[in-house]
């Protein structure tokens, strides 16, 4: 074609987001070494210096991971085609697309799977290699500061779990993206087998370090098999009207408990976070507490114990 289509164009945004990513935060981190570098003395300066290179890595870390899922389904996309009836399949995303046209095969193969191979699998194993590397050093403030983000909060043991989560996430996308076209109620009977493994999986290890966190992921994992066993129901003409109400205000209610229960953990543990990284307005509002005749219930102030052994 004279112009590139736009599935193809967001193709390689997508593609040659983390690049993009790693040259902005470059830029960034660069102008904020000169600053910091030029007000510190000759002592301070390599200090500096590290520093920089330790937030660049984090905050391309973050940036990355959040980027994965997207960079994911895009590249899959590409490979999702269906037949309309015309001897042609068409992409799913853009029925004006033949599947494997010149120009389709082009960057199907030239683009989609390289990124298929460099940013969906292979960016997840390299992030898990450098893990195992630093394993024993992943207390380290370094190895905090820089990777904190991909285990922290998980058991000494399952410092790889985010990356399972991570595979985890490319399962669903895929069943997602190429069981699309097959048959909605196979596609949602592979998520719910998916969705089931994973709380089995949960229940065996429980690799958060409190029962706060592994609490919450099993619940979320049992809202996610509520939603996907009622869904089933919705997919057939079987069920009446009263049953489709019922089934409606069933998915309603448990997404509604889940919500409220994390909305419930995250302020129990805001005593805790203030305390160890707000300690002076944490000791002010022990103050206010104490010397304040209102709050006198015991229950109005708790601080929750992220140690494993209370929740």
């Amino acid at each position: 074609s004279a112009s590139l289509h736009v599935v193809y164009l967001k193709l390689l945004l997508m593609n040659f987001s983390p690049v993009v990513t790693l040259a902005v935060l470059g830029i960034i981190w660069f102008l904020i070494w000169i600053c910091k570098h030029k007000n510190a003395n000759l002592e301070e300066k390599p200090r500096v210096t590290h520093k920089v290179i330790v937030g660049l890595i984090a905050s391309y870390v973050i940036i990355f991971f959040l980027l994965h899922p997207f960079i994911v389904r895009y590249n899959f996309s590409l490979f999702s085609c269906r037949e309309l009836g015309d001897g042609h399949a068409y992409l799913t995303r853009d029925t004006s697309i033949v599947c494997w046209s010149d120009e389709h095969y082009k960057y199907a193969l030239g683009v989609a799977l390289p990124g298929i191979f460099l940013w969906v699998v292979g960016s997840p194993i390299l992030a898990v290699y450098m893990l195992y590397h630093s394993r024993e050093h992943l207390s380290n403030p370094d190895s905090v500061a820089k990777f904190g983000f991909l285990y922290k909060g998980f058991k000494q043991e399952y410092y790889y779990w985010e990356m399972y989560i991570v595979f985890r996430k490319v399962c669903l996308i895929m069943v997602a993206v190429f069981l699309y076209n097959v048959n909605r109620v196979f596609q949602a009977l592979v998520f719910f087998a998916v969705a089931l493994a994973a709380y089995r999986i949960h229940d065996l290890h429980e690799p958060y370090m409190t029962r706060a966190l592994n609490a919450l992921e099993v619940r979320s994992l049992g809202v996610a098999l509520i939603t996907i066993y009622c869904g089933l129901y919705f997919l057939t003409d079987a069920v009446n009207e009263t049953l489709r109400i019922f089934l409606f205000w069933l998915l309603v209610l448990a997404n509604a408990y889940f919500f409220f229960y994390w909305l419930l953990k995250v302020f129990e543990g805001v005593p805790h976070h203030l305390k160890h990284h707000h300690p002076k307005f944490y000791t002010k509002l022990k103050c206010f507490r104490r010397f304040n005749p209102q709050s006198n219930d015991p229950g109005s102030f708790r601080e929750t114990q992220f140690d494993g052994r209370k929740t």
